[in-house]
């Protein structure tokens, strides 16, 4: 992140912007931060992934007067024109969107001297990707980006008084906005924000495995009290597998209120995780009450062969992980199965932390 004063747009580059306006009356400090510099896009066919790009907002008075009828307004594009970030919601703040849900203005109202406002977080939903013909970058891997640029709204004016707003300021420009890349080097590794309200992230084709993509994790993460940012890396390995022809692993990531905290006597909130092996990849003769899945929590402590969940779909008393339901899609009168998932293995995870599983 760079701190620069409203002369030196030129630093604000990819990881943040922040402006500082000068004037008698007052001094107003806005720094802007992606919560991720990378994200995933959102699809739209053949299966729904929405995914979000979040944005932190720290706003300060750090002049000697207060400072009235403060907006903060945030405007977002795409590099490719055709694509749209829509605003979805903000944690800590009233913002209003205009009618193409591309733009907001949130309400700060009066800061006293040496004051900050509460930092929030906005995010907008990640825009589907879109293959045209249009020479704007995005055809390139690595050139498509969400930009966001804006300015701040005041009234300047002596201590005790309530002017009519009369400045306005940039904290970054359409030519210099804050940048968050699009898009992720493959399906086996997807990032999003998480808003408050939570969300559902997943790797393949909505987290269904496939004889291209024989190994998907999908993580539905619950509603908590803040914003966090959700990670999945999927990758294979060779070590010990003798149950799949490819033995994979999925590390997973949420930072935020759920993020490597175990709460043995607290039922919620709590991730959970389905994990799907395609049948192509299970080897003959394999059952799948006979498949261990290991866990590796982040400090690097490996618990090898998961057990149980003690009462349904809820975490352990201990606070591991633990399987709720394990699902052989054995033919069409298993519930829930499609011929998408004829023949797959599925187990449903739930955890109070982060860490990696691996089904070897």
């Amino acid at each position: 992140m760079h701190r620069l004063s409203s002369t030196l747009f030129g630093l604000a580059a990819l990881f943040g912007a922040a402006t500082s306006a000068f004037a008698g009356a007052g001094d107003i400090f806005t720094t802007v931060t992606p919560l991720q510099t990378n994200v995933t896009y959102s699809t739209t066919t053949p299966a729904v992934l929405e995914t979000y790009v979040g944005y932190r907002v720290e706003i300060t008075n750090r002049g000697a007067n207060t400072i009235n009828h403060i907006r903060f307004r945030a405007s977002a594009s795409v590099t490719d024109p055709a694509e749209l970030a829509t605003f979805d919601s903000v944690e800590g703040a009233t913002c209003v969107p205009n009618a193409a849900r591309t733009a907001i203005e949130c309400w700060i109202g009066q800061l006293p001297a040496g004051a900050p406002y509460p930092t929030f977080a906005v995010f907008f939903k990640a825009p589907a990707k879109i293959v045209n013909s249009v020479a704007d970058g995005d055809l390139l891997t690595g050139l498509d980006y969400v930009n966001l640029s804006g300015d701040m709204v005041y009234a300047e004016g002596p201590n005790g008084g309530n002017p009519a707003p009369n400045s306005v300021v940039p904290w970054a420009t359409p030519l210099l906005p804050v940048q968050v890349l699009l898009g992720t080097a493959s399906n086996t590794d997807v990032r999003s924000g998480v808003p408050k309200a939570g969300g559902t992230f997943s790797t393949g084709i909505a987290g269904v495995s496939s004889g291209v993509d024989s190994f998907t994790t999908r993580v539905t993460v619950p509603a908590v009290a803040g914003f966090s940012t959700a990670q999945i890396i999927e990758w294979p390995f060779t070590l010990g597998c003798t149950n799949f022809s490819i033995c994979w692993q999925s590390d997973i990531t949420i930072e935020g209120n759920v993020s490597n905290v175990s709460l043995p006597n607290t039922y919620t909130p709590y991730l959970t995780i389905i994990l799907r092996q395609d049948a192509l990849n299970i080897r003959p003769g394999t059952k799948i009450g006979s498949v261990l899945v290991n866990y590796v929590d982040n400090n690097n402590v490996v618990y090898p062969g998961i057990g149980e969940c003690e009462t349904g779909p809820q975490p352990r008393s201990d606070g591991l992980p633990c399987i709720a339901k394990r699902t052989y899609y054995k033919n069409s009168r298993e519930t829930g199965w499609t011929p998408e998932l004829d023949g797959d293995f599925e187990w449903q995870i739930i955890s109070l932390k982060n860490g990696r599983f691996t089904l070897p």
